[in-house]
């Protein structure tokens, strides 16, 4: 064998060698960065997805528990089973939710999987594109390495890792990359065998879709990243016309074909758009409006990533209400614009494709739909076609530079965004860090308000700060009715402890005086009235409330605060009698609100009947359940609650028949009857009593002298 033969093998073997050892290094760098992260807590719905799931907390494997616990998710139309699968096996194989540190490192598995599947996709693009082609193989291995890196421990990415419940998120984006290296491999073979080619690019998009979507629906987008390949790397291949013909025909079958279905879907069913806009502050044109400035944020985190812009909650991003409103909005649309004609018009295959990979990963979340305005783990897929068209440019760029200056450039780079995420880690170690960073670094945010003053009043105990930032969440959110619903159960529990505190008998003469409480704004008012503190915000009206629960939407703030302040009331009588009758007449008017979600109306409804049963009102709690079980009949506990109350009225008849209708749920596999069963045991022992107490007072009647 010649010289020339060699040498071809020995790059080969030596641009493999350096792709085994970056997977490796890549691995071991991004557990060190994640590390202070790990046994973090679980944070907002981890708990109702995951560690307050009774079907997720799975004692064997066997299919009955397998199936409850894929059916017991209620996000998104599809239910994200796959994901809640891999929540109920770690569960199973870690022996319990106590410890976090399994769930995260399995997100950190998957994430750290990700990028090696990255690494791939970015060398087969290369490998088979014109724009790779204009790089030696040993170029292309370093632009796929610095890339997949620098998209690996990019900072943008901390949340689908430590935030638990964004599993599903990153787990949907493994299977899209495995289905878009399935469709290039059939795309490599389509210029030589189009049928096989499209048979195998048909399976990549089609399998990635399916699966990707059983975790979250965004898999949904596969199909049009693979567009976007196309587009952008093999636009100017010489086909004829049959392939040309039926690579056309394979992209209207993939996309043209089920976006037409959907949108007809939207069109014969508009509430599955326009029903998330009655619990938001903002309609569906603001939203849209909105997304064009928020896309720019997005990207300046990518390029710029900066520890005092990232965070947990981006709601302190204003919304536009015009295309002047403010003014960056037009700036904003003008922006997007220039980038589609450059996409388009220029044609400069990796830019082309950093703007419409970008963009195309934002298409579901980032659009019409009434999601929250912003989150960080949206970028999870976009950010690659940035980092790798940066990547790309940089090799390129950097060609005849000094190897040992290239090097130590892009070090520095991977070390920079290393860095800043190992730093947003450790903030993650524990819930009052994570906290107090985010309240912070977005001091204007509602959500990093209300999270913080949960903290200090929940985690610590400690309500004064609680009581600050409820404050501050206030005049940040005025419109919204639960900030100070929030407030003035922290008020309460704050006079409770007081009351319990201080020698009241030694302050009978001081009835109307002013107390004053360390720490707390001088807004805040305490007196004394009947013997009892009184500690009271005067902004926060009853009038106040009560007009914002009349005309604005229930939001999910707004629904969690009513919540917990009927949970108090029933089970912490102590703290918050003194808010009964107050918080029956919030529920009342809240129950008459139809600016809300039908899921939202029906839980205030049922929680509005179940503080009228708490003071023995049957009567009352009956018609508010009976509207509950109107509104969403599906709903399996509101039935139980109304059979409940039907059997305290002595209605046995019509609770009868209620009973009845459960006994067709199948108990082994409807998700409904073992999230409920507790309740139904209840309901019937209590049917099964009243029956029994029937029977005998006519007997002990007639034993009457």
């Amino acid at each position: 064998m010649d010289t020339h033969q060699k040498k071809p093998s020995f790059n080969r073997f030596k641009n493999r060698l350096l792709i085994g050892m970056a997977l490796v290094l890549l691995a071991v760098i991004t557990l060190s960065i994640y590390f202070p992260g790990l046994s973090g807590p679980y944070i907002l719905d981890d708990d109702e997805n995951i560690s307050k799931n009774e079907a997720v907390a799975v004692k064997e494997l066997s299919a009955t528990d397998l199936w409850r616990a894929m059916q017991s998710n209620d996000s998104g139309p599809f239910k994200r089973p796959l994901a809640t699968l891999s929540f109920a096996l770690n569960h199973y194989f870690s022996g319990g939710f106590d410890n976090t540190f399994p769930f995260k490192l399995t997100n950190l598995v998957i994430h750290i999987t990700n990028g090696v599947l990255l690494l791939f996709l970015a060398l087969k693009i290369l490998r088979l594109s014109e724009a790779g082609r204009e790089l030696t193989p040993a170029e292309q291995v370093c632009v796929a390495i610095l890339a997949t890196t620098l998209w690996t421990v990019h900072p943008i990415q901390l949340t689908n890792v430590l935030y638990v419940v964004q599993r599903m998120n990153s787990l949907a984006a493994l299977f899209v990359i495995l289905g878009l290296i399935v469709f290039l491999e059939g795309r490599r073979q389509f210029a030589s065998s189009a049928l096989k080619g499209l048979a195998q690019m048909g399976t990549g998009v089609l399998l990635g879709t399916l699966v990707g979507m059983g975790c979250k629906e965004n898999a949904a987008l596969l199909p049009l990243f693979a567009l976007v390949i196309e587009h952008s790397f093999f636009q100017n291949e010489n086909l004829d016309t049959r392939k040309r013909f039926l690579l056309r025909s394979f992209y209207v079958a993939t996309i043209a074909v089920p976006l037409t279905v959907f949108l007809a879907y939207l069109y014969i069913h508009p509430d599955f758009l326009t029903e998330a806009y009655k619990v938001r502050h903002f309609s569906m044109t603001e939203r849209v409006l909105t997304e064009t400035r928020v896309l720019w944020e997005y990207i300046g985190l990518i390029t710029l990533p900066n520890t005092h812009n990232l965070g947990l909650f981006h709601d302190d991003i204003q919304i536009s209400r015009g295309l002047l409103a403010p003014p960056t909005t037009l700036l904003a649309i003008i922006g997007l614009i220039a980038l589609l004609l450059i996409a388009f018009v220029k044609k400069i295959p990796v830019i082309s494709f950093a703007i419409l990979w970008f963009l195309a990963g934002h298409l579901l979340e980032s659009s019409l739909f009434g999601l929250e305005v912003a989150y960080e783990h949206r970028n999870y897929l976009p950010a690659f076609g940035i980092v790798f068209a940066a990547s790309y440019i940089y090799v390129q760029v950097s060609r005849h530079w000094n190897t040992s200056l290239r090097f130590v450039i892009a070090i520095a780079a991977i070390f920079t965004f290393g860095i800043v995420t190992w730093n947003q880690a450790y903030v993650w170690r524990d819930i009052y860090s994570l906290a107090e960073t985010n309240v912070t670094n977005h001091a204007d945010s509602l959500r990093a308000n209300g999270f913080a003053a949960r903290v200090n009043a929940i985690e610590k105990g400690d309500l004064v700060p609680a009581i600050r930032y409820s404050i501050k969440a206030a005049k940040v959110a005025s419109d919204e009715a639960g900030v100070y619903i929030d407030l003035r159960l922290l008020l309460a529990m704050l006079s409770s402890q007081l009351d319990q505190g201080v020698q009241l008998t030694t302050l009978k003469n001081m009835t109307g005086a002013g107390i004053q409480i360390a720490g707390l704004p001088p807004e805040i008012n305490a007196t004394i009235v009947n013997n009892k503190i009184q500690v009271v915000y005067p902004p926060s009206t009853n009038k106040m409330i009560e007009d914002l629960l009349k005309t604005r939407p229930i939001t999910v703030h707004t629904l969690a605060s009513l919540t917990s302040l009927g949970r108090c009331i029933v089970e912490k009588p102590d703290v918050c009698q003194r808010l009964f009758d107050q918080g029956l007449q919030w529920y009342d008017i809240a129950a008459d609100n139809l600016v809300t979600a039908k899921s939202y109306h029906a839980l205030i409804l049922n929680n509005a009947a179940a503080l009228h049963a708490h003071r023995f009102d049957y009567t009352k709690a009956l018609a508010y359940i009976d509207r509950a079980t109107q509104s969403s009949p599906d709903v399996l506990f509101y039935r139980l609650k109304k059979t409940e109350y039907l059997i305290k009225l002595g209605r046995l008849d019509e609770a009868k028949s209620l009973l009845l209708s459960v006994e067709h749920i199948d108990p082994e596999h409807d998700i409904r009857y073992f999230n409920n069963r507790a309740t139904i045991k209840s309901v019937q022992d209590m049917y099964a009593d009243a029956i029994k107490n029937q029977h005998e007072t006519p007997a002990r009647q007639g034993l009457r002298p």
